[in-house]
């Protein structure tokens, strides 16, 4: 009994750490948007709006030049 006692309120401590951490997650882009070559080792895409981007490091969208794209 002293065993259960004991046990429980670790495993509860437990359990409620690991709900509360959370690692951050990168903000990506579902879309259907075409690639259109590549610059610095970054893959260009163009938007339904034909602006040229890349995805930087955090995920989000860098616009370049439409002239760097090579998509119709």
């Amino acid at each position: 009994m002293k065993k259960i006692l004991i046990i429980a309120p670790i495993c509860s401590i437990t359990i409620i750490l690991f709900a509360c951490t959370k690692t951050p997650r990168k903000t990506t882009f579902k879309t259907k948007d075409t690639s259109c070559g590549t610059v610095d080792g970054n893959v260009l895409h163009k938007d339904s709006q034909h602006n040229c981007y890349y995805l930087n490091e955090s995920g989000q969208k860098e616009y370049v030049e439409n002239s760097v794209c090579s998509c119709l």
